[in-house]
């Protein structure tokens, strides 16, 4: 299938535009910049982040499953180091970049290349050797290998974003739904039982979604599009006309495929074989799936009543 070709340069061309992006950034040593901040949350994240994937891919690889192996080295890449990474570090177009912040790019990176490395053996050594001044004789396929570390399953104390990169990713979806310019700045209101899930990362979030103001509210605002996001009501303020049926079809299909969601994983938990042979700690992530849904299910439906 020629998709796959298309697969493959398009993460050769992701792989490559990295590079280029990290190595045409000016550094500066102690930058007084609130970048400082956010990249050492960022880098904490990533650390962490890291360190699951690859004792995961690395279990793929002693089972002999090559090609799951490869859709986690994949996910590491696009997802986590490209697409979250370094678009939270990355520092507005023509400003500098602190150093610490850059060497701790740099230190990713590297070890990023040589996990893709074994599957693309030819720009994975093109760019280590241009990342840094090497020996001669060096080269990336006598490097060592990073090694796993034990980490735990949680995101690192003090550093949970999971919240903010699904708000981040309910108001790009909400951009290209309604075909609104990612140039384009709007405020939001956030309706949640606990702020300190979104404070601390205001600034993250108002960069990636190109967010204005960011207000806590305790009631459902008027005029805003709703954004679910897990429990919590995040509303946006366009700027222009809503059309209400339009967002009832779309809240009514979400509730319907939450609803699908539900009954599969009830499905599970009332399999008796499933219960019997998975560890407990599996089926107590599949409940609190189910009650994630149904929470989710609850705030929908109150929107749905409200329009």
């Amino acid at each position: 299938d020629e998709k796959y070709c298309e697969q493959g340069r398009n993460f050769a061309n992701k792989l490559w535009n990295a590079f280029r992006l990290i190595n045409g950034w000016e550094v500066i040593e102690n930058l007084p910049s609130f970048k400082n901040l956010e990249g050492l949350k960022a880098a904490e994240w990533f650390n962490h982040k890291f360190n699951q994937k690859l004792a995961e891919i690395e279990d793929n690889y002693d089972k002999y499953r090559i090609s799951d192996a490869l859709k986690g080295v994949y996910s590491l890449v696009w997802d986590d180091f490209c697409a979250w990474y370094l678009e939270m570090i990355k520092p507005e177009f023509g400003k500098p970049i602190d150093k610490t912040t850059y060497d701790q790019t740099i230190i990713y990176f590297e070890k990023i290349l040589k996990i893709v490395h074994p599957f693309m053996p030819f720009i994975t050594e093109e760019i280590w050797q241009n990342l840094a001044s090497r020996p001669t004789d060096a080269s990336i396929c006598m490097a060592a290998y990073p090694i796993k570390s034990s980490t735990p399953k949680q995101e690192p104390q003090g550093i949970n974003l999971s919240l903010a990169f699904e708000l981040i990713q309910q108001v790009r979806n909400l951009r290209n739904s309604k075909g609104i310019s990612p140039k384009q700045t709007f405020d939001i209101a956030i309706k949640t039982t606990d702020e300190s899930l979104y404070k601390p990362y205001l600034l993250i979030i108002k960069k990636l979604a190109n967010i204005g103001e960011v207000t806590f509210v305790q009631a459902k605002q008027e005029s805003a599009v709703l954004l679910p996001v897990n429990t919590d009501e995040v509303y946006a303020f366009l700027n222009m006309e809503v059309d209400i049926e339009a967002e009832k079809a779309k809240i009514a299909k979400e509730i319907n495929y939450l609803e699908g969601f539900m009954q599969s994983v009830d499905a599970k938990l009332n399999n008796e074989k499933f219960k019997a042979n998975a560890k407990p700690e599996l089926v107590e992530k599949e409940r609190q799936k189910k009650a994630d849904a149904l929470a989710k299910i609850e705030v929908l439906k109150n929107s749905l009543a409200g329009l």
